[in-house]
């Protein structure tokens, strides 16, 4: 089963030039940070949401496969919302207690893309696991749930199930129970994608109003949301999943980052990043059609202790192909931190955007065995056509191990892989053409 199809709508075979002048703007995430705004390239703030009004939000695009993320906005290594991995199957529901979290790891949500949610992060050697539950190929043709967790928020503590998931109408059923006799709680929910989610990338569910929210603006509205979100962050002894303030982009807004290199300059070579996936591009430049959704992120900025204020290097910039079929460099100016949450940028619309897409995919959906993998894997896709696809291998913290190119052939394609090399882990294997992308879980034990 394909978890994930993305295809791709940035393949330029044109290119009008506009004058280009800088458009300055601010937003307030609030102090303590205590709002996420969704923004529109050239339109300006689109929605102002509270940052802390939820604490799980279910997948309503096909495309996002069956994610569920959790809130875990917050300062440092402080969550708003905790998730346990407690390794109880969805049957132990009467017997789950808080001491389960003791000794249980913590789950996070991927930083690579948008269908990769906390509770999907959960190691599995089959294809058709998503963490909370697998997806039942032969009878239902339904996600049907098989794993408990503990949430925490707040200082309290719920148990938490899936139970079901329709991929065809996405209707979610789950169960919230307090695990505190104080707090009675319901223990049966859904949400379904009729209900005004149909042009949302999820839908969002508060455990202590048992409600569910439309915290975001129609999907076709918005770039990029700021937003607080959990990042792994290598740093020696105090390498840990800490909560920073960044940019999140849209699903469809594609990014490519121009680093330490002025904007001038940036400016007028930019246009060259607008090839076939496999084109060279500056030196200077990433090309955007293989980036995460965090490809602008956090690290835009940085905190000096010295002065103890937040600084922006002025050799850093972003080019966003927008929703509004437009172009624009991104440039930030300022960010006052958790006192205001005020960010200031400057932006400027460099022209067209792509003007003929493919909307189709060649590359059919991956296969891999063994998997869990040790030293090799194989790869099986059936694709329709010749192509080169770039293959990538990435760590749930959002680093590429693996980034080749491959020749495919049209039908059955057989790729061997060397895996001796990763350390124990889940990984996400992709293969990526100028038509589209395909992506599988792979885990990795030694």
């Amino acid at each position: 089963m394909k978890k994930v199809l993305q295809v791709l709508t940035i393949l330029v075979l044109s290119y009008t030039s506009v004058s280009a002048q800088w458009v300055t703007d601010s937003v307030s995430m609030g102090p303590g940070y205590s709002n996420n705004i969704f923004y529109g390239m050239g339109t300006g703030v689109q929605k102002t949401s509270p940052a802390s009004n939820w604490h799980i939000a279910f997948s309503m695009n096909g495309k996002d496969s069956a994610s569920v993320f959790a809130n875990q906005q917050g300062n440092s290594t402080q969550f708003f919302t905790r998730v346990y991995n407690i390794n109880r199957p969805i049957t132990a529901w009467d017997s789950v207690t808080q001491a389960d979290t003791l000794g249980s790891a913590l789950l996070y949500n991927g930083d690579k893309s948008w269908y990769q949610g906390a509770f999907n992060d959960v190691p599995s050697s089959s294809v058709v696991d998503f963490g909370w539950g697998t997806y039942d190929q032969f009878l239902t043709h339904k996600f049907l749930g098989t794993r408990l967790f503990i949430i925490e928020t707040g200082g309290k503590f719920y148990k938490f199930a899936i139970d079901s998931m329709n991929p065809f109408t996405y209707d979610w059923a789950f169960r919230i129970e307090s695990l505190s006799p104080s707090i009675p709680t319901q223990t049966a929910f859904t949400l379904s994608k009729a209900n005004g989610y149909n042009d949302r990338i999820f839908a969002y569910f508060n455990i202590d109003s048992g409600a569910a929210y439309d915290r975001e603006p129609a999907i076709s509205t918005w770039d990029f949301q700021i937003v607080g979100y959990p990042t792994y962050i290598p740093a020696g002894p105090q390498s840990a999943w800490r909560a920073v303030q960044g940019v999140l982009t849209n699903r469809g807004t594609a990014v490519a980052k121009a680093n330490m290199i002025d904007v001038d300059v940036a400016q007028t070579d930019y246009k060259n990043i607008f090839s076939p996936i496999f084109a060279p591009a500056p030196a200077w430049i990433n090309n955007w059609e293989n980036n995460p959704y965090t490809t602008i992120g956090y690290d835009w900025k940085t905190f000096d202790l010295g002065s103890f204020m937040y600084l922006i290097p002025d050799s850093v910039s972003y080019f966003i192909s927008a929703k509004n079929d437009s172009v624009y460099q991104l440039q930030f100016l300022g960010f006052g931190g958790s006192m205001n949450g005020n960010i200031k940028f400057r932006y400027r619309n460099m022209g067209s955007s792509p003007v003929a897409v493919k909307d189709y995919e060649t590359l059919g959906a991956l296969e891999i065995f063994p998997n869990p993998a040790t030293t090799q894997v194989n790869i099986l896709l059936n694709a329709k056509e010749n192509t080169e696809a770039r293959l990538t291998v990435t760590a749930l913290n959002g680093q590429v191990v693996i980034n080749q190119v491959q020749k495919i052939t049209t039908g059955l394609n057989a790729l061997q892989l060397n895996t001796a090399n990763l350390p124990t882990g889940n990984y996400v294997v992709s293969l990526q053409d100028e038509t589209g992308a395909v992506h599988k879980k792979m885990t990795v034990i030694r």
